[in-house]
């Protein structure tokens, strides 16, 4: 396991003899965490064939045909919890396996913060078969709520796969989640999957990633084909966003899309100077978004030249600003068949490059007041 970064976890079935494996199943399960720093799991009592047990566990479900995992967390969180949620950063993923079902399970793990909660919508069999109802614990209560429902054989096979789970959400919430970062961006922020149909997401965005990686409370504030802000209500509803998350960081990354609308680069960087301008945050990190390249979104070979142009006016506006600035062009980010947006790869490695850079300004930042 590594200090940062995601779990990635192979465990076998040590209770049940291996005889064959018929099928694998993509499972979603989270971390739940509320502003007092409590932790929300599920209770389950069963008597079936893995014998009788009382049980805590993480909520979650299977992935359902045609849905993402970072969607099907956000409804089984709903469902089972009654919690709308958002995911601070993905955990990590665990191989295990049941052999008495002959089954491998293929468990995604994220941390998430409750927003709210409302009425639960359990299934049938969530209600009679396996009797589920929350709990909510201390950090300390839930590790020794482990260990005493690790009594029976199925107990023992969740244990083993959601204690080192809890510990390193555990050491995300201590070790730095107080370091809130916006991300302020267009689809390739929110995490755009031009594969699906009308569009998807990628199973992992870089601000979650970014989240995992730093330990940092990042916020994912993509939205498709945002433009730079640039009139009175666009400028309204950002001011009331930065009141609403007081980030202590602004990542802002946009412009392709005024591009791709009839902008060129001069026109980009003036528009973003103008919303930098009026925007009031008071720490920035200025990206250049990688430039566009010939595909799908992008038949004219202006596109590519104008989106190259961009790191170096944005550069200059920095520089002039005091603000941050990284230029992703630089990262070798790998981009789908549209040429515009990340590939999941291209998200990967845009946390990757980012992530080491933003631990080293803002620890610095937070230790000297220095820019």
């Amino acid at each position: 396991m590594r200090d940062r970064g995601e779990i990635r976890l192979e465990l076998q079935d040590t209770e049940w003899p291996l005889t064959y494996t018929d099928h694998d199943r993509e499972i979603v399960r989270a971390i739940v965490v509320d502003g007092a720093g409590f932790y929300y799991f599920v209770r389950a009592v069963r008597d079936d064939e893995f014998g009788p047990a009382t049980l805590i566990e993480t909520s979650g479900g299977g992935v359902e045909p045609g849905e993402y995992p970072d969607e099907a967390i956000l409804r089984e969180l709903r469902e089972e919890l009654g919690a709308e949620a958002e995911i601070l950063c993905r955990i990590g993923v665990v191989s295990d396996y049941y052999n008495l079902i002959h089954r491998h399970n293929i468990n995604h793990y994220y941390l998430c913060r409750v927003r709210s909660f409302g009425d639960r919508r359990l299934t049938e069999d969530e209600k009679d078969k396996f009797h589920l109802s929350t709990l909510k614990l201390t950090y300390g209560e839930a590790v020794r709520e482990y260990g005493r429902c690790a009594d029976s054989r199925l107990g023992r096979l969740i244990a083993n796969r959601e204690l080192p789970i809890l510990k390193r959400a555990g050491a995300l919430m201590d070790g730095g989640m107080d370091v809130r970062v916006w991300c302020f961006g267009d689809s390739n922020t929110y995490g755009y999957d031009p594969r699906g149909f009308l569009g998807g997401r990628c199973p992992g965005p870089w601000p979650e990633l970014l989240a995992g990686e730093t330990g940092f409370y990042v916020i994912n504030g993509g939205r498709n084909g945002r433009m730079i802000p640039c009139d009175r209500e666009d400028m309204e509803e950002f001011r009331e966003d930065a009141g609403r998350y007081g980030a202590d960081l602004v990542i802002v990354m946009l412009g392709t899309n005024d591009l791709l609308t009839g902008a060129d680069a001069d026109e980009a960087a003036a528009r973003m100077e103008a919303f930098l301008d009026r925007c009031g945050a008071e720490k920035i990190l200025l990206i250049a978004p990688p430039p566009m390249r010939r595909g799908a979104w992008v038949p004219e070979g202006r596109l590519v030249e104008g989106s190259a142009r961009l790191a170096a006016l944005y550069r200059d506006l920095a520089e002039r600003r005091g603000d941050w600035f990284a230029d992703a062009g630089e990262w070798d980010i790998e981009l789908a068949y549209d040429g515009v947006h990340f590939s999941e790869a291209g998200h990967a490695r845009f946390a990757e490059m980012l992530a080491p850079m933003l631990t080293e300004k803002m620890g610095k930042d937070r230790r000297t007041g220095a820019e």
